[in-house]
């Protein structure tokens, strides 16, 4: 009888609920684990590619008797070691592939008299970039560090003058400025590759609306809206990329709970025989009345919180922007200090 009855209490039941919704969280955690797993393990991977990879493309030419002879890096400055240059030139063929775009990196000690911009504007006409035709799609970083006048600017011509767009820049130079601050210079020009592969693929955000220049009075065409008309929206931004927030342990956990305690509420609400007995009930109001007070101070608590400052790291805005090169190629563009 006991036996029977107690599966009746209410708290008795809400128990019973909430482990049938924890055993529900316990069934869905693995899927949770296999993913963070796969991305551990991707990671992983990532790291350990990058450390080989320029030993494998030399191995791949050895077999095959072939040699990629086109030049991703231009080392002007003679920033890199023998090492790293390798392993930079690897990385610009494997996201290069990846983005179906020329991925090319440059290091300068002087602009000679020029901007940034028109800098990066005549070396893609002379040099006649593009993934699989002259002029085509391509992805470009400099690195000027000439004394007193240290920048980074980024462009993007072809397809890449809209997946590479002017707002997808302004983030890659958030990530890539702080990298070179701290003089990770390797780093810096190896997350701009693979960020550059990223957006080449990521379509959110992306409409290929040619642009308009505008025609300034000596008859040269201005900035107009070059990369910004491919503007349609946020995209997806480089680490940012929305997932399912079902598959976090965290939530699925919470759902949970919140479901067991609806439930245990619900039963209590509903079990047993209506309360008629209330506070006045047992109460002698001929006899009950206040027959002290008195107020103790226990202590004072004051809570101090730092005043935030501005954290400038990212520069602000870029200068300069989308533009027309000399030789009537329209790109994308932008870029800042460091």
């Amino acid at each position: 009888m006991i036996g029977n009855n107690i599966f009746r209490l209410p708290f008795v039941k809400g128990l019973l609920l909430l482990f049938i919704a924890l055993l529900t969280v316990t069934l869905l955690s693995p899927m949770t684990v296999m993913a963070s797993a796969d991305k551990t393990t991707k990671a992983s991977a990532a790291s350990e590619e990058e450390s080989a990879a320029a030993e494998t493309v030399t191995d791949a030419q050895a077999e095959s008797g072939t040699e990629n002879k086109k030049q991703y890096l231009f080392d002007n400055y003679g920033l890199f070691t023998e090492k790293e240059a390798d392993s930079l030139k690897a990385a610009c063929l494997e996201y290069s592939e990846e983005a179906k775009a020329d991925i090319i990196m440059i290091t300068t000690s002087t602009l000679d008299g020029k901007t940034a911009q028109n800098y990066m504007e005549d070396f893609y006409d002379e040099m006649k970039f593009g993934y699989d035709k002259e002029y085509g799609d391509t992805v470009m970083l400099l690195v000027n560090m000439e004394e007193n006048n240290r920048w980074v600017e980024i462009q993007g011509y072809g397809q890449a003058e809209y997946y590479v767009n002017n707002d997808r820049i302004e983030y890659m130079l958030d990530d890539i400025t702080k990298i070179l601050k701290n003089g990770e210079y390797r780093d810096a020009f190896l997350e701009f590759a693979k960020q550059s592969a990223y957006y080449m693929n990521e379509s959110k955000g992306v409409k290929e609306t040619p642009a308009s220049g505008n025609t300034n009075s000596n008859g040269s065409t201005g900035s107009g809206n070059y990369g910004e008309s491919s503007y349609n929206g946020p995209s997806n931004y480089y680490g940012e990329k929305e997932e399912n927030p079902l598959y976090n342990t965290v939530v699925q956990l919470v759902i949970a709970l919140v479901i067991g305690g609806i439930s245990v509420g619900v039963m209590a609400a509903n079990s047993g025989g209506r309360m008629t007995a209330q506070g006045r009930t047992y109460l002698d109001e001929g006899r009950s009345g206040l027959t002290d007070h008195r107020d103790d101070y226990l202590r004072t608590t004051t809570t101090r919180v730092k005043k935030p400052t501005n954290d400038n790291n990212s520069g602000g805005r870029s200068s300069g922007g989308g533009g027309v090169s000399s030789g009537g190629h329209s790109h994308s563009g932008g870029g800042r200090s460091f």
